[in-house]
This record gives C-alpha cells, sequence and structure tokens, in this order.
C-alpha cells in the first residue's frame, strides 16, 4: 500500500526537475554572456555594451549614434541600442500593442549586389509564454556598406532573444519590450 501513495511522489518530482531544468538553458546562457549584462525591471538580462566593443573592419565605417554600440564579430555583426529596451509606445505598430522594428547585419565580404541575403532571425520570449517570431526574409541594402535587412513583429511585451544565423554563424542579443 505504501508502494501506490510513493508513485505520485516520485511522478511530483519529475515534473518540478523537467520544469527547473527547461527554465536552466536561459539562466545558465544569460550567465555565461561574454557581454556584460543588465536587468530591467528584475527580469530581463538585456545585452549591454562590452568593455571592448566590437569595430567593424574596413571599409566598413565604425560610425554609429551616441546611444548605440556595434554588436558580434567580422563573421555577422549588428547595431544595438544602449538601453537595450524596444517601447511599443510611439511605434508603428503602437495600436495593435506590437513592437515592429527593422533590423540590419552585416558580413564582411557580402555583396549586396551578387549574395542571396541568407539571413534568419527569430525572436523567442524569456520570460513567458509566447509563440516563436520569424523576421520577414531578408533583403541584401547598403547601409553603411554591403548588409542585409529584416523587419521582425514582437507580439507582446517580455524579454526576447533574437537571434539571426547567416550560413554557419550565428549571433543572439537580448532586448526587453515594454509598453
Amino acid at each position: 500500500m505504501r508502494r501506490r501513495n510513493f508513485a505520485p511522489v516520485i511522478v511530483s518530482l519529475v515534473i518540478a526537475i523537467c520544469f527547473v531544468s527547461l527554465r536552466t538553458p536561459y539562466l545558465t546562457l544569460a550567465a555565461r554572456a561574454s557581454v556584460p549584462q543588465e536587468t530591467i525591471g528584475k527580469q530581463c538580462l538585456v545585452t549591454k555594451r562590452p568593455a571592448q566593443p566590437f569595430v567593424p573592419p574596413p571599409p566598413y565605417s565604425a560610425n554609429h549614434n551616441a546611444d548605440q554600440f556595434w554588436y558580434g564579430t567580422e563573421l555577422l555583426w549588428t547595431l544595438i541600442g544602449d538601453r537595450g529596451v524596444w517601447y511599443i509606445h510611439n511605434n508603428v505598430l503602437e495600436n495593435e500593442s506590437r513592437y515592429r522594428t527593422k533590423l540590419t547585419y552585416w558580413r564582411r565580404g557580402f555583396d549586396w549586389r551578387k549574395d542571396r541575403p541568407d539571413l534568419v532571425v527569430d525572436a523567442r520570449c524569456l520570460d513567458r509564454e509566447a509563440p516563436l517570431v520569424v523576421a520577414e526574409p531578408a533583403s541584401a541594402v547598403f547601409v553603411n556598406g554591403p548588409a542585409m535587412m529584416t523587419a521582425i513583429d514582437i507580439p507582446t511585451i517580455g524579454c526576447w532573444e533574437i537571434t539571426a544565423k547567416y550560413h554557419d554563424q550565428k549571433l543572439s542579443f537580448v532586448v526587453s519590450v515594454q509598453p
């Protein structure tokens, strides 16, 4: 009889362990990140400007606004805002309670006239249930040099990890989407 009562306890423990292990990758990722992070609203560790920021290689311009920084490597980089916060208010999708932005990525050697912009960008919410968001197909553009640009719609507030993949390269950063 005691064995029958013991089974629900084992099942409860297994479920608890599975739940904790599902949350561990984000916590581990945040703790191991090489870029400084800052807590926004005590829930979101946004990507912050590193002590040694990335500088785009020539012939790309290293200029940017004072409240931004270059992030990545010569194989894939982007420009991020210092605060790590995207605000829904005053955004093109404000009336729909969503956030839309264009993302631009650069890669040394990318030829915007010849190369296909095989960039895939997605976003996943780290602090609540939300569907995985996939950005629109990228376009080849010339912005501060040959680049790839896409648009993404974030459906809700929260802590979002944005990940770009271009062939064998991957670049991720974390932002907080606020009302």
